[in-house]
């Protein structure tokens, strides 16, 4: 039995009734977080809430006034209490609810969070490659997670068939915006450069939480464009994810890649969500 938060309540998935009018399933209408479990608690749901929202008022999705912060919070917890999973993955998806075809009936949505026990690690090797035979474009849109990901599926099955671990996305306008489902940071000429907002990716979680850190400990971060000479001239690459935390790529188009800045990152980053359980566990007590 996999419970799951549908709307008002947690239902066995088995009696989810989900039809083929579905406009997630149709047309990609849907928005999603994956956030990292630990401890029992939700892992930076601050900025994951925030990039939730803010990207169902860009898909102009109609928010429930009942939807704030606390909660989604809330619901996670009682997911997890009824599921007994305290360590893994949440997801949260809304979709626009059923009716209508490119143009919905109206803009009212529903809500299902998913948990799992599975848990996202980093690899010692770890490949990376470069993938053209889709540019990502720019524009308001790309910053938010979206069931509309074909372009990521093909940049994937293209890292499988090639033997790689992952590979760069570029933008339309030819400089890199993401990975498969990693944000990308690059050190070249000992300037670490992670590429803005507005070239296309992700508005990645750990990314933001790397530039915080950053900004902590005074480490100079800077925020530019990364062209693809960049990346062939970086001495060190390293990617970002919610549930992975920090993953070091070993090998770019067959370069061997030192680590020496991701393993510090590593360290902060971890200190940062032992620090982050500890204020939530005394705020709401035991992990439920």
């Amino acid at each position: 039995m996999a419970l799951v938060f549908f709307n008002e309540a947690i239902v066995d998935s088995s009696d989810l009734k989900i039809g083929l009018s579905n406009r997630a399933f149709r047309y990609g209408d849907a928005v999603f977080e994956t956030i990292k479990l630990r401890s029992g608690f939700p892992m930076h749901l601050k900025y994951h809430y925030s990039r939730f929202i803010l990207g169902m008022d860009a898909f102009k999705m109609l928010i429930p006034e009942q939807w704030s912060f606390q909660f989604l919070m809330d619901q996670i917890r009682l997911l997890m209490k009824e599921t007994n999973i305290y360590e893994g993955s949440v997801r949260l998806q809304v979709f626009r609810k059923d009716g209508g075809r490119y143009l919905p009936t109206d803009n009212e949505v529903d809500l299902l969070i998913e948990i799992s026990d599975q848990k996202s690690s980093s690899k010692p090797e770890y490949k990376l490659g470069l993938y053209e035979d889709w540019y990502k474009p720019v524009s308001r849109f790309s910053p938010f997670k979206t069931s509309n990901a074909a372009l990521y599926v093909q940049a994937a099955i293209y890292a499988k068939q090639n033997a790689l671990d992952d590979v760069i996305i570029l933008n339309d306008l030819g400089r890199i915006a993401d990975a498969v489902s990693s944000n990308i940071f690059a050190v070249v000429n000992k300037r670490i450069i992670t590429p803005p907002e507005n070239e296309g990716g992700v508005d990645g979680v750990c990314r933001r939480v790397l530039i915080q850190i950053a900004r902590k400990e005074k480490i100079e971060l800077f925020q530019a464009p990364l062209s693809r000479i960049d990346i062939d001239d970086a001495g060190e690459i390293f990617l970002s994810n919610a549930t992975r935390g920090i993953q070091s790529v070993s090998s770019y188009n067959g370069k061997s890649l030192s680590n020496e800045i991701a393993l510090q990152f590593e360290d902060f980053l971890e200190d940062l969500e032992k620090e982050q359980v500890s204020a939530l566990r005394k705020k709401y007590g035991a992990a439920v």
